[in-house]
């Protein structure tokens, strides 16, 4: 296939945290097909991430499949290093990496909560911090972070999770008031609940069941769960010049379960 040409992100360079599957690889390979190189983050899933670069190649843009850890500050900065020495830049960011581990609230120890906290919100703020010379260079940036519905309705069972997701919206909005002055957006996106391989391990494995499943769904003014596929049309949009006056917001995607 021919390089993609003429699409909304041509020459420029998108970083996507844990990309190589679910709502991170498919964002990734819609800002390809926009025209982006795409730096594909990965933590463990090196065959997932391999899986995301291949399917970037196939519409005909390139991509770099990097290892690092969002968490640690070290890590970050060297991915950052090497997407710019290899890309040239970097002008898009979303932060999409996450874990979210279903544990009863009594159940969640020290360590649990300072290691969701560290991958799911710290890791946004490292990420932003890691880019941020880099777009303020050209005078020209987007940072989008996933949030999450559970964090405007409540878990009981993804306390820290919902915790991590609530603070990204303060992130979010602060580091929006910091950088608008530099070119650059910031905003959030919210997702409900989502077909990617971490909802249907909770499904196999008993964690959820079909009536839980059913409950959610029929909570919804769309009365299906999403695909990956019907939350990166709302990224694209914040990342692209079409959203150029669109900063600090949190912007709902989860069928209609939460309205405000």
């Amino acid at each position: 296939m021919s390089p993609v040409t003429g699409g909304r992100q041509t020459g420029r360079v998108a970083l996507v945290t844990g990309a190589s599957k679910g709502i991170g690889r498919a964002t990734a390979v819609r800002l390809a097909q926009e025209g982006a190189l795409v730096v594909v983050n990965f933590l463990s899933d090196a065959d997932g991430a391999a899986e995301t670069v291949a399917e970037i190649e196939s519409v005909g843009s390139k991509a770099l499949a990097i290892r690092a850890d969002v968490s640690d500050e070290g890590q970050v900065t060297e991915m950052v290093r090497q997407a710019v020495a290899e890309l040239g830049s970097v002008d898009i960011a979303i932060n999409n990496a996450g874990i979210f581990p279903w544990q009863d609230w009594t159940d969640i120890s020290s360590d649990d909560w300072d290691r969701v906290l560290a991958v799911d919100l710290k890791g946004c703020f490292l990420v932003s911090r890691a880019v941020y010379p880099h777009m303020r260079s050209r005078r020209w940036g987007r940072i989008v972070s996933l949030s999450s519905a559970t964090a405007l309705h409540g878990q009981a069972e993804l306390m820290h999770y919902a915790a991590a997701k609530a603070g990204i919206v303060g992130l979010t909005r602060s580091l929006a008031r910091a950088v608008g002055d530099d070119g650059i957006t910031v905003n959030a996106v919210t997702t409900g609940r989502t077909l990617t391989d971490g909802f249907q391990k909770w499904f196999d494995d008993g964690t959820l069941s079909l009536a839980d499943t059913e409950a959610s769904r029929d909570s919804q003014a769309i009365k299906r769960l999403a695909k990956p596929e019907d939350i990166v049309g709302t990224i694209a949009f914040v990342v692209s010049d079409d959203a150029a006056y669109m900063t600090g917001q949190l912007l709902n995607v989860d069928g209609g379960r939460t309205m405000r």
